[in-house]
């Protein structure tokens, strides 16, 4: 019986290419030199170390790595967003609206820079501001369900609330499954005294996400307007179990314990409250 024997054959040995040597890619209109194409590899690598840790929190880590990007390839418009967002993360709109403003610049179709500066400059409170450039979001791209949600929240900021829910009701057609849309139109229908259509609204965002804490507390704030004491602790409680840190439950579980004669639960919720900070 033989034994079948494959014979690899030695490969001779090729230099390295050289930064200034053109390669030719099949199917490409565009040669590339080594040093070209190296660089591009580079500052990509860099741009995506960015993403990786401002997706952690390291927002100043993610700073240095957007800038590494941006001094090998200034024109990079993706590395100039991304700068923005690690700044915008850090509270620093002025600087962050600067790296929009370079990206759109560089890139004037970019949607996602056009409504990263619009939630900029709403943290800046320049909420007609904020309204055109989420507007310009949406003229580039109308299906963009985030920049419809941004667009309601500056209109709520604004006291417009019949425009914020119209804005909230057409992100939540682009995307039924945006659970911030539905969670802010529960607060603009709050807004308007219309609680049971709020609760309605935040009902459908916890559905979404039972773990979104922001959706139960609103809901318990809803439900202690509607003088639902029981239900509105409830609603503290489920916000507190998702979110241990969250003073504003911690308070306004004490302040529902108080209205039903509950004095010790009450003091004990405004004292946890307070040591986490609340200072309302």
């Amino acid at each position: 019986m033989y034994v079948a024997v494959m014979v690899l054959l030695r490969v001779p040995p090729i230099s390295a290419p050289k930064d200034n040597e053109i390669l030719v890619f099949p199917g490409s209109r565009t040669d590339k030199t080594v040093g070209e194409i190296k660089r591009e590899f580079d500052y990509r690598v860099w741009q995506k170390k960015g993403q990786v840790l401002f997706s952690q929190g390291r927002y100043e880590e993610a700073l240095q790595a957007f800038d590494q990007s941006i001094q090998m390839n200034p024109k990079c418009a993706e590395c100039w967003n991304g700068k923005g967002i690690a700044l915008a993360l850090q509270g620093k709109y002025d600087e962050a609206i600067k790296a929009y403003d370079e990206t759109i610049r560089l890139d004037p179709k970019y949607a996602k820079a056009w409504n990263n500066k619009g939630v900029a400059l709403y943290g800046q409170s320049k909420f007609d501001e904020a309204i055109k450039a989420y507007d310009e979001t949406i003229r580039l791209d109308p299906k963009y369900a985030k920049a419809w949600n941004g667009k309601g929240i500056a209109l709520a900021a604004q006291g417009k609330l019949d425009d914020a829910i119209l804005a909230y009701d057409e992100a939540i057609r682009l995307d039924p499954k945006l659970v911030a849309a539905w969670n802010n139109k529960g607060n603009a229908l709050d807004d308007q005294g219309k609680y049971d259509e709020a609760i309605l609204a935040y009902d459908e965002a916890i559905r979404l996400d039972p773990k979104y804490a922001a959706a139960w507390y609103n809901k318990g704030v809803t439900l202690y307007g509607q003088s639902k004491f029981d239900e509105a602790i409830k609603a503290y409680d489920e916000t507190i179990r998702l979110d241990p840190k969250n003073a504003m439950a911690w308070n306004e579980k004490g302040v529902a314990l108080h209205v039903l004669a509950k004095y010790d639960e009450a003091n004990a919720a405004f004292a946890k409250a307070k040591e986490l900070g609340y200072t309302g």
